[in-house]
């Protein structure tokens, strides 16, 4: 067989002869120019594959020409005069030259990875150590304090001043001893008594710690006898608020047995603490990147939402990415995420190479070499393809008019969507499956009937009608949506487009039309539709109901601004207790708003659970009463004795009711006043 083919042996030998000469290419350049590397060495393996094949390659394609064209015997057009020479040389040369390059490539991602690894360890190892350095000058001062029975404040201030904090430990604002001030064990509040150097913002001996999770944190540091760093917090600090991480580190009385949580409890003379900003590291971090690498810092687990972030090393000072990749470069970065426990915390860190590192990397090289070993695999098939006859151009011109035809038959056969066919009476001569689909009739059932005489019904635009009638008796296409019935009496919508068929004389033969069904997409968009009026409708609701704690907030925090209260402690406290729980009932509106669900469904969930309804009315009442004593009229509330003092309700919907009455009366009345009664 291959020798009654010399066409079949010149393409086997060519293919041959590449891939042979390749594999003595590249056994000789480690030989003759070993120290060629990266792009060089590639240059180079293409210059001698060029010289050694080319000319054996052009002249075997000549001598091969010249016996073909005095050969008088007519070439046939059999499977090999076709396309697979050529196909047979890209086979064989694109995967070699793709092959080649990508085990390059491979080898230059393995080199890169390794020293992004070795720039991310260096990283991890400075974050630590920077981390943990307040650690160190809490121990000193925990001395102080085993080492003497009592630390006075200038004791305290003394050794604070003696440590240079910004150099010694970067990111830590003050040292501060905190004692428990409620009993043991596990007491619930705890105090400030001694806090280095004062600050206007900081920690002031006396702040009072009552947040939650710090006193939780504390607990823990205690009971375990353990260094612990908190999550980012707002400690109370009389009216205002800090935010800052702490440090903890519990002392415990001297010589005191300290082997179980009731032993530690009895032995603690108090808790260092130190406020910690991360952001601070920022600088003590980036010298181990060396503009490498950027890096995110997060306090806590990547599944775990939301997240603390607490700096990024890539953010300049203008909020930009320093070193974000280029949008447009289609470079991938190198990422790599690792988590730290960091004194109880879980940190994230999450590293990214700069476009700096990347472009220390030869990437354009395995493009090279693909791109080389390519274009010679395409010179040697266009050499090849230029050989073609022109009979077999004709053959094969032929085979893709036939294959376009049997294709668009079979798209036509197969779709989904309705195809019809009519002649140019509008009578059908041929409907597809499709169409068979959608209406329940048979190619049999509707063959020379009128499309619109058993499909369109009552419920059919008339207007629809009319545009396609007048398309049609114009001799114009028509493209717009209909609805129809089906044989099972089902209606459904239709996307139509009907073009005229016109033979060379542009006369029209008949018309095309082509259906897809719309039924699902109507249904969804009316779904949708009502689905956002119950959204706009809830809003709308919504946002009177936030309205009205939002001015009791507003109300009474100017009435405390401008010292109204004349120092009154109770009364004071008392405002301050209406702003708190305007800011609760104002919270659960707003998880009311958050929560999408509920906006779906276009309901609100009812939660019951005991409350006491004159606790709720008076609170009501109380919360609007500043907005009447602005207007000058007087609110008042009365209770029947048969109110109960406890109801199974949802006493947040209840003061909703009572806040949205009130707070339209108050608004409304001009003169004397309301009065709220609860029977």
């Amino acid at each position: 067989m291959l020798g009654q083919n010399p066409y079949r042996r010149l393409v086997l030998k060519i293919a041959l002869l590449v891939f042979f000469a390749e594999l003595a290419v590249m056994l000789v350049i480690p030989e003759i120019a070993g120290h060629l590397q990266g792009w060089r060495g590639a240059l180079l393996d293409a210059f001698l594959l060029i010289s050694m094949v080319g000319p054996l390659v052009l002249w075997r394609v000549s001598a091969w020409s010249t016996r073909g064209a005095s050969d008088p015997a007519p070439v046939r057009a059999g499977w090999f005069s076709g396309p697979l020479p050529v196909l047979g040389v890209l086979a064989v040369g694109v995967p070699l030259s793709l092959a080649f390059a990508w085990a390059l490539g491979r080898q230059i991602d393995r080199t890169a990875q390794s020293r992004f690894e070795a720039i991310v360890l260096n990283a991890e190892r400075s974050l630590q150590d920077w981390v943990y350095r307040p650690i160190y000058g809490m121990h000193g001062a925990r001395g102080v304090f085993v080492a003497s029975d009592s630390v006075s404040p200038a004791e305290f201030a003394r050794y604070v001043a003696s440590r240079d904090l910004p150099r010694e430990f970067p990111g830590v604002g003050q040292l501060g001893f905190l004692v428990p001030e409620s009993e043991r064990p596990a007491p619930v509040r705890w105090s400030v008594r001694h806090a280095e150097p004062s600050l206007v913002s900081g920690l002031a001996p006396g702040d009072p710690v009552d947040d939650p999770r710090l006193i939780s944190i504390l607990r823990e540091s205690v009971e375990r006898q353990a260094n612990r760093l908190t999550p980012p917090i707002d400690l109370p600090l009389g009216d205002g608020s800090v935010r800052s991480m702490l440090w903890l580190v519990p002392v415990y009385t001297n010589g005191a047995p300290c082997e179980t949580s009731e032993q530690r409890w009895s032995a603690l003379a108090g808790v260092l603490i130190a406020t910690f900003d991360p952001g601070a590291l920022s600088a003590q971090v980036t010298p181990a990147l060396g503009g490498m690498a950027t890096l995110d810092v997060i306090a806590g687990l990547p599944d775990e939402a939301p997240g603390h972030f607490l700096f990024g090393m890539g953010e300049s000072l203008d909020g930009s990415r320093a070193g974000a990749p280029d949008p447009t470069s289609s470079t991938v970065p190198f990422e790599h995420e690792t988590r730290l426990e960091i004194g109880g915390q879980s940190w994230t860190l999450r590293f990214r190479s700069t476009p700096a590192f990347d472009a220390g990397i030869s990437r354009d090289l395995p493009t090279f070499v693909a791109t080389g070993g390519i274009a010679i695999t395409a010179l040697v098939a266009g050499l090849l393809h230029a050989m073609s006859s022109g009979r077999r151009r004709a053959l094969r011109l032929a085979n893709e008019m036939t294959e376009r035809v049997r294709t668009l038959s079979a798209v036509a056969t197969n779709t989904s969507n309705a195809v019809i066919i009519t002649d140019a009476e509008q009578r059908i001569t041929w409907v597809n499956q499709g169409f068979t689909d959608i209406t329940g009739y048979t190619f049999e059932e509707c063959v020379g009937r009128k499309p619109g005489s058993f499909l369109q019904f009552e419920k059919t635009d008339p207007e629809t009608r009319r545009a396609i009638r007048e398309a049609i008796g114009e001799g114009r296409g028509f493209s717009g949506e209909i609805l129809n019935r089906a044989k099972d009496g089902r209606e459904y919508w239709l996307g139509v487009d009907i073009q005229p068929v016109r033979d060379d004389a542009g006369t029209i033969t008949g018309f095309i039309a082509v259906e897809s069904d719309l039924t699902e997409l109507k249904q969804a968009k009316l779904e949708a539709e009502r689905a956002n009026e119950a959204k706009s409708r809830f809003l709308s609701s919504m946002s009177h109901e936030i309205r009205t704690p939002l001015n009791g907030i507003i109300g009474f925090a100017e009435l405390l601004q401008r010292g109204a209260d004349a120092g009154d402690e109770a009364t004071r406290a008392e405002w301050i207790g209406i702003i708190h729980g305007s800011g609760e009932h104002l919270l659960s509106l707003l998880n009311d708003v958050l929560d999408l669900s509920k906006l779906d469904a276009d309901k609100m969930d009812i939660g019951l659970a005991p409350c006491n309804p004159r606790s709720v009315v008076a609170d009501a009442v109380l919360l609007l009463r500043s907005r009447a004593d602005e207007k000058g009229i007087a609110l008042t509330e009365r209770f029947d004795d048969s109110v109960p003092a406890a109801i199974r309700s949802d006493k947040t919907r209840i003061r909703q009711i009572v806040m949205n009455l009130v707070s339209n009366a108050v608004k409304f009345t001009k003169q004397g006043g309301v009065s709220v009664t609860t029977s």
